[in-house]
């Protein structure tokens, strides 16, 4: 959240005839999904929605070139915040049309390589996007039932840091339990369940292997307060992807050799 609204209060302290078109298509992404997701703002939501449109198809993110990677993520990430909330609403083959076409580009900014280079938030950001990219990748597998886009060895990027954004940007202030980021911490359970349903498609986990994934979402647990109520959905959340995870486990179960030829084989887990 600091980045975010650090980028919108830039994006109107800088517009002018100059902006990058990049810039308005992240912020209309922003705008039109806030809007959506209110009550109150069904007309603006419509309004942003063709600007949006309207923008991305001038740009035309299957022919673009990338000229600055600053703007070209800036686009991304507003290509992906518009995605993954429209994918919500739709039936699995349509909702994920977008994901072949938004890894690669993420692969020709080599967001699959981690890297070392830039400011520390320009890093984390880097890899925030890579594994998002990731998490829609294994969510399409599982609601598609196709193969993966993104291969186990094809990439090198670090999980993202689970501290505040202005601890990362801060490397004198001292490190404990109040620099955890309650939405970050959440975040990184979403990212190792990433990791281990992408594992467990290609190998069938055994009982320690679940088990230590159980364990690690319950060490990310006790970083979160229980007292607070604004941490409450992080910690909900952190519980899901222990479920989550044993519903895939049921559905590759299904999946065996051995209910092949049987009813079973074409039904869906969910």
């Amino acid at each position: 959240m600091p980045t975010l609204k650090l980028q919108y209060l830039e994006f109107w302290d800088t517009l002018s005839p100059m902006t990058p078109v990049e810039s308005l298509v992240h912020m209309a992404a922003i705008l039109y999904t806030g809007a959506a997701s209110s009550t109150i703002n069904i007309s603006q939501a419509t309004t942003l929605n063709k600007l949006y449109d309207e923008i991305i198809s001038v740009i035309d993110i299957s022919t673009y070139f990338i000229r600055d990677s600053q703007t070209a993520i800036l686009m991304l990430q507003g290509y992906l915040i518009f995605s993954t909330f429209k994918a919500s609403q739709l039936a699995p083959f349509s909702a994920y049309g977008f994901l072949p076409q938004a890894i690669r580009f993420g692969q020709s900014l080599r967001l699959h390589t981690d890297s070392h280079t830039g400011g520390s938030i320009e890093i984390e950001v880097r890899r925030r996007l890579w594994w998002h990219l990731m998490f829609l990748d294994v969510e399409s597998t599982i609601a598609t039932g196709l193969p993966g886009i993104i291969h186990t060895d094809g990439y090198t990027t670090q999980l993202p840091s689970i501290l505040y954004d202005t601890s990362i940007s801060n490397p004198h202030q001292s490190e404990g339990n109040s620099n955890f980021d309650p939405i970050m911490i959440a975040m990184q359970g979403q990212w190792q369940w990433t990791y281990r349903m992408q594992t467990w498609f290609e190998k069938t986990p055994d009982q320690e292997v679940v088990h230590n994934f159980t364990g690690l979402i319950e060490d990310l647990l006790i970083l979160i307060p229980k007292t607070d109520p604004d941490t409450e959905w992080p910690r909900t959340y952190l519980k899901l992807q222990t479920d989550r995870a044993y519903c895939m486990l049921g559905l590759r179960f299904w999946q065996l050799d051995q209910f092949k030829g049987t009813s079973c084989n074409s039904e869906v887990v969910w």
